[in-house]
């Protein structure tokens, strides 16, 4: 492309050199990027994000000192963090769990949409959008909505990702809004760059394929640690410490928001934090992809990367809870953590992210956690709610009256009467929406917990053939002649620095010799013990046989570290 874009040019210039009618035909080109410029601006649709008018407040009026902190997380099902008693898991989750001893927690919590934006749009509105309906989620289409219902009396800590509900005059751009200009054209440079970019320069530019942006991490931090967090996703945890260093100890009511796109893909974070992907492209993708969904083995760790990274999710919010203590909010605080909507897993040939007959359930079933003012003894409910109702329960919560119409309603109210239906809309305009009782998506709900309890409920890490090997010191023998193992950059294991902010704990390669199949079991060492176990797999549309297994951490010394993979074969261990 780029040889291409050079001939061109050159050929282009040396027309212009030579001739006058080249000449003058550039001549009268000269207005046309002005008019595209205006037509993209004025014509198409992007008119409607570029010309907005101002839109008022509710103007409600109050006397409350009541902070709102609200947290929506991303991707993430209630069974995520729920045991088999389907109470929060306070091993893998402890400031979930530590939220929970104050908080109401609802476990049939169900949104209605399996796309983020949409369903953003009807939590923060109260309003069922309509499935036919190509609404952005901005405050010129959606202009009734929490932002502006308390903008008037409320001070604005808002940081939203899928949308832009808050207008600008309620929530001024210089303040936590992610998107300035100078983001615009970091993500435009960005976008162009790997339009242009050959694969080999492409492969260590930020993903932009696999969050919502902006892409690249304007903390300002520099070193190792600052260009490994801008090689992945765009910099989640530290727009997260942005807006949580926001929250402060004023008696003025505060609306703290934040869209934290996590545990959403790229699935990169250890519980800890630190990260073992920064690839773009790799031999194993990232388990998100499409390709990946056949294969029994990379669905289930998909799973155990998600959460993987749940866990880390449930770090930070451990981390806000400490923020409300440390500031002396939390006590008369109403806090709220919620999610876009779940994530479907190990439904093999099946997109976890849209709604069908075997993941809708999943996809509906969404975390809620309510912490009213003063409220000191938490509970579980079962009561059936609709991420329409959140905004008129927490105007309930507040005292407010919502001054206009909505779909929604308060789940405070002794009146509330639950939907016994659960329906949830697929991503885009034509398939119907997945309808079923709430005793079918109880049930599937408990499935999901107990396949999850099943495959790990040895350990997270303890999943694959053999997971009792780990820890046995491997065989010193001559590896197979008939099956080879190759590692995918294993220079990353000869320098580990066991307290950066990387840590190359995702050990993959491929399969190579007349005996390279799917379904292979595995076993890798680290510094001479088996260290985790997994299969062999593979990519659909690839002849490829692959291998992607996560290993502890803390088997991870710094320096050199000799990985080496084996072949389970019965009772005994065979190098490759």
């Amino acid at each position: 492309i780029l040889a291409a874009a050079a001939l061109i040019g050159a050929g282009g210039a040396v027309a212009y050199a030579r001739w006058a009618a080249a000449r003058t035909f550039v001549s009268y080109l000269t207005p046309a990027p002005l008019v595209v410029l205006v037509l993209f601006l004025v014509v198409s649709p992007v008119h409607r994000l570029v010309f907005t008018t101002d839109i008022a407040t509710a103007g409600i009026r109050t006397t409350s000192s009541t902070p709102v902190v609200m947290v929506e997380l991303d991707e993430v099902s209630m069974e995520t963090f729920l045991e088999a008693n389907r109470r929060i898991d306070s091993t893998a989750y402890p400031n979930l769990a530590r939220l929970a001893r104050d908080a109401t927690v609802y476990r049939n919590f169900t949104a209605a949409g399996d796309e983020t934006t949409r369903v953003t749009s009807s939590l923060l509105t109260g309003i069922q959008w309509d499935p036919g309906s190509d609404a952005l989620p901005i405050a010129a289409e959606h202009p009734r909505n929490l932002f502006t219902l308390l903008g008037g009396a409320f001070r604005m800590r808002v940081s939203e990702e899928a949308s832009d509900l808050c207008p600008p005059q309620v929530c001024p751009r210089a303040d936590l809004q992610e998107t300035s200009m100078g983001d615009l054209l970091r993500d435009t440079g960005l976008i162009y760059a790997h339009i242009i970019a050959p694969p080999a320069i492409e492969d260590d530019l930020t993903p932009i394929d696999q969050t919502l942006g902006p892409f690249a991490d304007r903390s300002g931090r520099r070193g190792r640690d600052a260009v490994l967090q801008n090689l992945g996703s765009g910099g989640r945890p530290a727009r997260f410490s942005d807006w949580l260093d926001s929250i402060d100890s004023s008696a003025k009511p505060t609306l703290y928001f934040k869209h934290l796109l996590l545990p959403h893909v790229p699935w990169e974070y250890l519980p800890d934090g630190r990260r073992y992907s920064i690839d773009r492209h790799a031999n194993v993708p990232d388990t998100s992809d499409e390709r990946t969904f056949g294969d029994r083995w990379l669905l289930e760790q998909a799973y155990q990367r998600h959460l993987l990274q749940a866990r880390y999710t449930d770090a930070l919010l451990g981390a806000l809870l400490d923020r409300l203590r440390d500031k002396g909010i939390y006590d008369r605080a109403l806090v709220i953590i919620t999610a876009d909507n779940g994530e479907s897993f190990l439904k093999r040939g099946h997109n976890r992210h849209i709604a069908d007959a075997a993941t809708a359930a999943d996809i509906a079933s969404t975390p809620l956690l309510i912490k009213l003012p003063g409220q000191r003894r938490g509970r579980y409910s079962d009561l059936h709610v609709r991420s329409i109702d959140l905004l008129p329960t927490i105007a309930d919560a507040l005292d407010v009256r919502i001054p206009w119409s909505i779909s929604g309603r308060s789940f405070l109210s002794t009146d509330y009467a639950p939907d016994p239906q659960v329906v949830v809309y697929p991503q885009g305009n034509g398939p119907p929406p997945v309808r079923m009782s709430l005793a079918e998506c109880e049930r599937d709900a408990a499935a999901t917990v107990a396949a999850k309890q099943r495959l790990f409920g040895q350990g997270i890490y303890a999943i694959g053939p053999q997971p009792a090997l780990v820890g046995r010191r491997a065989p010193a023998a001559a590896p197979s002649a008939a099956l080879q193992a190759t590692i995918d950059q294993p220079q990353r294991l000869a320098s580990v620095e066991t307290r950066s902010s990387f840590v190359p704990s995702h050990i993959t390669g491929q399969l190579t010799g007349r005996d390279a199949r799917v379904g292979l079991p595995l076993a890798v060492a680290l510094n001479g013990r088996i260290a985790a176990t997994g299969w062999s797999a593979q990519l659909e549309g690839s002849d490829s046989v692959i291998v992607s297994i996560m290993v502890p951490p803390e088997l991870l010394h710094d320096g050199r570290n000799d990985a080496r993979l084996y072949l389970i074969d019965s009772t005994r261990l065979v190098a490759l």
